[in-house]
Order: C-alpha cells, then structure tokens, then sequence
C-alpha cells in the first residue's frame, strides 16, 4: 500500500465516524496529518477523486439527476461543499459520451450553473488543491513547476468537504428513477425513433416535483390530492425534499401546472389583508393549520366530495359566501384552519384558467 493509499483509507475509516451538522459543519477532529510535498498532496487528492468518482456514479444508477442531488447537498451540506459537489457532477459525467446522456441532464446542469472551469487533466480535486486557499486562478495544464505544498489548512479543508459529501452519499435515501443513468440512454436511438413520440398517451412517466421548506408536508399533500385526481400518484422523499408524480404525459401536465397555481394561490392568500392581520397570522401554527386545511379541502373538492363540510364552526368570506368546516386536528389553528378553507372553497380548479385571488 502507498502512502496515499495509506493516507486515504485513514481518511475514509474516519468518515464512518464523523457528524455532520448544517449549523456547525463537519464534527471531527483533524482528519490528515500535514503532508511535506506537493506530489503526496496529489497523490492523495487523486484518490478521493476516485472515491467520490465511485459514489457519484452509485447514485447515477440507483436513480438521481444533478438537480436531486443539488437539492439534497443544499438541505445537508456547506456552500463550499456544495459547489465541490457540483464540480464533481460535472467532470463525472463529462466520462461518458454525451450521446449516452439524456439530454435533459445537461439542461440540468447548466440551470444549476454547474460548469467546467479548472483546465488540468488531473481533475476538480487536484485543481481545487492547487489553488490557494484564498481562491487564486486555477492552475493551467502544465501544472506546478515545485513540489512545494500547499498549506497544511487549506488541504485540511478540501479533505473535511470530500468526507462530508462522502458522508452525504452514505444517508442518501432511496428515489424512484425518472429515467435511464448515463450510459444506458441512447440519444441516435430516441433520435431515429422521432424523439418523444415512442411515449403514447396511455403510457406512463415520471416526473420530480420539488417540495421546498416551510412546511413540506401540507404542500406534498396537496400535490398528492392533486395528482390522485388526475389518475397520476406521487410519492413524497421528504429527505430528498421532492415528489415523484408518475402519470401520462398529458396528465402530468395538468398536475403539474395545477399544483403549482394553487400553491401560488394558497400563499398569496395566506398573505392577503383580509387573514394577515393581527400577530396570531403569523406564527408557524396559524400558517401550517392554514396550508393543511387548504390541501385537504382541496383535495376534497377535487374528489367530488360534496361540501361545505357536514361539522363544526362556520366562517363567513368577504364575499358572503358561508362555508362549513371539519373540526381542525387537535393541535391545530382553528383561525388558520378557518382561513385555509375559506380560500380552498373560494379558488378556481379549473388548471388552464388563472387562479382567482381571495
């Protein structure tokens, strides 16, 4: 075993023994002795490269797209560590051909502004090495001209990141595959076959919805109302921080857009002058009871559910329309819950109209 292979299998049992928190970052005591020469740095950086190269190309397989990962590094990982993680996205993938990528992979990227900026051929990792740690130019193809390190802290950490993506890759959690992994997709293929015209009507896809914080959960409910009435299911990854909606393509679309309106809507009126009066509109209870009632009512009304309500209060909107409401959870906001059914009943459903305000 070389000295860097020695090095990095001490770095990688440590791993296993790390914490990651999102206020204090990696938990660990040092994690690389101070090395005396540029070429051992490298050797070293190399072979996290590969390490990192390996666990990338697991989640390929297992079903992630850059923007699962991007979303799931953010909830879990500093934005130093994020954009390494990015940087490594972008040069594993570049090992394929690019005809045996979808090419909706590489839109991805370049939404996520995840590019190639270093030059050497050695790789992100050595490249960020290089670099001083108070973010000097890359270095070109020649290299380093001395074997003088770099500091001992900056390498320090480059290694903390690489074990925190490590780390991310070992709690990463199972997601359903919304299309073939690189290598496996065939773009001559779906080219001569008239591109997306092999899907039917009738035919199946998936498609990943984001569910952003605050409050995911009222909001994965309302997508999943919505997409169980348009003959599609989701399921929500709430590590992932994203629904897989599978359905037809023309179903999708209107789940999609549906979703999207209600919520923009569900907001808005959340917000209106009408309910954001008085400090009880704006504590988590009142917002959540708010979002809940509003998804489930939703969902409801969706269903063909006849309404108001059959029990409880009643809450009159500013219309003068009187709507019934269930008896909120124990827990819940009852002027939350009142608020987020008056604004359900009162919305438009129709998803090619626009989303009357309350």
């Amino acid at each position: 075993m070389t000295d860097a292979e020695w090095l990095v299998d001490g770095l990688l049992r440590k791993v296993h023994r790390v914490r990651w928190s999102p206020r204090f970052g990696l938990i660990a005591p040092p994690l690389i002795p101070p090395l005396a020469s540029w070429a051992l740095q490298r050797q070293v950086a190399l072979r996290l490269g590969e390490e990192l190269a390996d666990g990338l190309a697991e989640l390929w397989e297992a079903g992630w797209q850059p923007v699962d990962l991007h979303r799931f590094a953010v909830r879990n990982l500093d934005r130093h560590s994020v954009g390494l993680l990015g940087d490594l996205a972008v040069e594993q993938l570049a090992t394929y051909p690019r005809l045996r990528v979808d090419t909706t992979w590489w839109n991805q990227l370049d939404a996520l502004g995840w590019t190639r900026w270093w030059t050497t051929g050695d790789g992100v990792i050595v490249a960020r090495l290089a670099q001083e740690a108070s973010g000097a130019v890359p270095p070109s193809e020649t290299g380093r001209d001395d074997d003088v390190p770099t500091s001992h802290d900056h390498f320090e950490g480059l290694c903390r990141s690489v074990a925190a993506i490590l780390g991310l890759f070992q709690r990463a959690p199972h997601v359903q595959a919304i299309g073939p992994p690189p290598g496996d997709y065939d773009a001559v293929l779906v080219d001569l076959n008239g591109g997306g015209a092999r899907i039917g009507p009738g035919d199946k896809i998936v498609h990943r919805v984001g569910i952003d914080p605050p409050y995911e959960r009222p909001k994965a409910t309302l997508l999943s109302r919505i997409a169980a009435a348009h003959r599609c299911r989701s399921l929500w990854n709430e590590e992932l921080g994203a629904a897989t909606v599978a359905g037809s393509p023309s179903d999708l679309l209107i789940v999609q857009e549906l979703y999207e309106r209600l919520l923009h809507h569900a907001l808005a009126a959340m917000r209106s002058p009408s309910v954001a009066t008085g400090r009880p509109s704006r504590t988590k209870g009142f917002r959540a009871s708010f979002l809940t009632a509003y998804s489930q009512r939703i969902g409801a009304r969706l269903s063909g559910e006849p309404g108001p309500w059959p029990s409880g209060s009643r809450a009159r909107s500013r219309s003068g329309l009187v709507v019934a409401e269930s008896q909120p959870p124990g827990g819940s906001d009852p002027r939350g819950w009142t608020h987020g059914l008056v604004a359900a009943d009162r919305v438009d459903l129709a998803w090619s109209k626009p989303v009357r305000q309350a």
